[in-house]
């Protein structure tokens, strides 16, 4: 196996567990997270053994090496954007500020961009330090023993609601987007399951603005204005010149953030 194999398969691992680990689970979420990120690990390892006769030392060398590698690209671009400091918007200043690391999917991907379920999803994406977290912590005490016992229990989806929809608005897929906002706005109790269904449907699959706009249990606008953000920055992967489609979700949908603007957006 080459670098390029190895850093694709931690990068593919990464994003696996974030799309098929739901938000309801029997088990703290990132501990289901990290026994299916082992999980696929220990299967590539099987295929790498069979087809490249990689030992399970090699193999856990070069994908402990393939995350270094992955940070040290990641804090080689980040700097270069730090150079630009007087150039940059206030949306990448903050980024600066909070951590984040720009990977370029060509970079990690060449062949072809990540898709989910035949969707493009994005062509780049953003991590940060809790990210690096997360993976360097999947490799702590790890040993290629039988798959059962990494084997995470199945999320418990008894009191998901359920509801269908086509995302036309953008490219994420629909599963993705609802249990987003779902697990930003209604566990939170910020939004009704009702009202977060209807704002799906009209802004995501008719893309139709209605008449009457919905509310938030919430008085202070902050913490929504950071969960939409945080949706177009995060979850949609900051698509180049649509920020002010995703700032409209709030200004059109719901009451109070008419005089919302781009500057405000990213705070």
């Amino acid at each position: 196996m080459k670098e390029s194999d190895y850093l694709r398969l931690i990068g593919e691992t990464y994003f696996e567990t974030i799309f098929m680990v739901g938000s309801v689970t029997k088990e703290p979420r990132n501990e289901v997270r990290k026994k299916l990120f082992r999980q696929i690990l220990m299967r590539s390892q099987k295929v790498a053994q069979i087809k490249y006769f990689v030992t399970n030392d090699e193999f856990l060398f070069q994908c402990q090496k393939a995350v270094e590698t992955l940070r040290i690209y990641c804090e080689k671009k980040t700097q270069e954007i730090r150079k630009k400091l007087p150039l940059l918007t206030q949306e990448e200043i903050d980024d600066l500020k909070n951590g984040w690391y720009y990977i370029d999917m060509e970079f990690l991907i060449p062949e072809t961009v990540k898709k989910v379920n035949g969707k493009t999803t994005y062509t780049n994406v953003i991590l940060c330090n809790n990210d690096f977290k997360f993976i360097e912590e999947c490799f702590e005490n790890f040993s290629f023993e039988p798959l059962d016992r990494y084997r995470p229990e199945p999320p418990d989806l008894s009191n998901t609601p359920s509801f269908e929809f086509a995302n036309q608005f953008d490219s994420v897929n629909e599963t993705i987007v609802y249990e987003y906002f779902k697990k930003n706005l209604v566990d939170t109790k910020y939004l009704s399951a009702n009202d977060l269904n209807l704002f799906l449907e009209l802004a995501f699959e008719k893309m139709k603005i209605p008449q009457e706009k919905m509310s938030f249990n919430l008085k202070t606008q902050n913490r929504i204005v950071k969960i939409f953000y945080n949706y177009y920055k995060i979850i949609a992967g900051k698509p180049y010149g649509k920020q002010q489609k995703y700032l409209n979700l709030l200004r059109d949908y719901f009451i109070g953030f008419e005089n919302l603007d781009l500057k405000n957006f990213s705070k």
